[in-house]
């Protein structure tokens, strides 16, 4: 999930200018669909128009709230479920919603709250027995938890996560081989989880099964490489198994995650080559070695420059750089001006602010380069709480019925270094309009 989240970053936002802004008559069925596929920022961003037309039109709401607490952004959440719980006092499921939410915001015992109130008005939600065990965890408070995960277990037997939170509670009170049970009992109902294999793991290194411990880390470390907890507990099962090699191997790649561009050369000494599109439009100076894609259309040049070699041109990169040329987007788009241009970005920046998990715009300004009038800034795109925050710095600028757009990548982390290097692409920036 985390990657098609990810792969949507930069295509959402080139999407606001190159697409219709025409709300659809099926915008709630498109909404739907996209929650039902997990895409839950776009499924936000189209509840948001459904309610921006209806207000009361209260599943969209739900839906929204609940999106919003899959992507992390459980204030919204809690602000949407206020409004149905106002609307609707007595339904249950409204209750446990806010309840993980307030949960998620470390609002413990407001949640514990909500959980007893959907409980009362539900004896038989046992979801909502497992979401107050989870809480009542979280305030190490085991025997209430025990309760009511036991308790949810008689209710929905075949629910795997049960077992994990009970294993996550029996961790915590040291029994460590009740702990690894019931993870085992998850992993074969089918919960088949980093987090499953992350604990288990610290379970088997509390049962001093080092072994064990560094085969459960390995498997995380395959799915998230750079999960710091996760190298750092296998480096310490490697020195109690005596791998000393093994274990200094895993601290290095801590420093490397911590300071990724370490062993980097410096930025200022980077070889440049020249790019250029397939119609010989558009071309700038990036690293030697990037890799080139570059495809057009009626009206529009797009290329794609990367630090690694991708498959397909809409795919999600680490490093690199999107671009368009547009010679018929002013009129398209009804645009008469750069005012225009700056309104529409702003619009723009609404939007994914309101979908993403963080939005942060800096140094914007306005520029002139010849016939061009144009606007750059820097900004701080994290879809969701498991997403990686990146840096996108954007160069956009108009002339007549052209609109030109670049927005350089990075991670968020990464972005003092190769700066250096975007400024100089800038600067070797050639655009053709005929």
């Amino acid at each position: 999930m985390s990657n098609k989240i990810n792969s949507i970053i930069i295509l959402l936002a080139f999407t606001a200018i190159f697409s219709s802004a025409n709300l659809r008559a099926d915008t709630m069925k498109d909404a739907m669909r996209a929650y039902k596929n997990q895409d839950y920022l776009t499924s936000t961003q189209l509840f948001t128009e459904v309610l921006d037309k209806d207000k009361t039109n209260l599943k969209a709401l739900y839906y929204r709230g609940m999106a919003a607490l899959y992507t992390g952004n459980p204030g919204r959440t809690v602000n949407d479920f206020d409004y149905l719980i106002e609307k609707d006092p007595k339904n249950p499921d409204y209750y446990n919603s806010r309840g993980l939410a307030l949960a998620n915001m470390e609002e413990v015992q407001k949640s514990i709250n909500d959980f007893s109130k959907a409980i009362k008005l539900d004896p038989k939600h046992a979801q909502a027995y497992l979401n107050r065990a989870t809480a009542y965890l979280a305030l190490d408070k085991f025997s209430k938890a025990i309760k009511d995960v036991n308790k949810s277990i008689k209710l929905q037997a075949a629910n795997p996560d049960n077992y994990y939170q009970r294993g996550q509670i029996y961790y915590k009170k040291k029994q460590y081989k009740k702990s690894i049970k019931d993870y085992n009992k998850a992993l074969s109902m089918g919960f088949n989880f980093p987090d499953l294999y992350y604990h288990r793991g610290n379970s088997y290194f509390q049962a001093k099964t080092y072994k064990k411990a560094i085969k459960d880390y390995t498997i995380v470390l395959k799915i998230e490489p750079e999960r710091m907890l996760a190298l750092n507990n296998r480096a310490m099962a490697y020195e109690k198994t005596g791998q000393h090699i093994a274990a200094d191997l895993d601290r290095q790649k801590m420093e490397d995650i911590k300071d990724p561009t370490r062993n980097y050369p410096p930025a200022e000494n980077v070889k440049l080559k020249r790019y250029t599109s397939k119609d010989g439009r558009v071309s700038l100076k990036l690293p030697v070695g990037w890799h080139l894609q570059t495809q057009t259309k009626k009206n529009i040049t797009e290329m794609l420059i990367t630090k690694s070699k991708l498959k397909r041109f809409d795919e999600y990169f680490e490093v690199g750089v999107r671009i368009s040329l547009n010679t018929n987007t002013m009129k398209s788009f009804n645009l008469k001006s750069p005012e225009d241009l700056q309104a529409m970005l702003a619009e723009k920046d609404i939007k994914i602010k309101n979908t993403y998990l963080e939005h942060t715009v800096y140094q914007k300004k306005t520029f002139n380069d010849g016939p061009w009038v144009g606007l750059s800034f820097l900004e701080v795109l994290q879809p969701t709480v498991n997403d990686q925050a990146r840096a996108v710095f954007e160069y956009t600028k108009v002339r007549e019925n052209v609109i030109f757009r670049s927005l350089f990548q990075t991670r968020d982390r990464l972005f003092d270094y190769y700066k250096t290097i975007f400024d100089k692409s800038i600067k070797s920036l050639i655009v053709i309009v005929k």
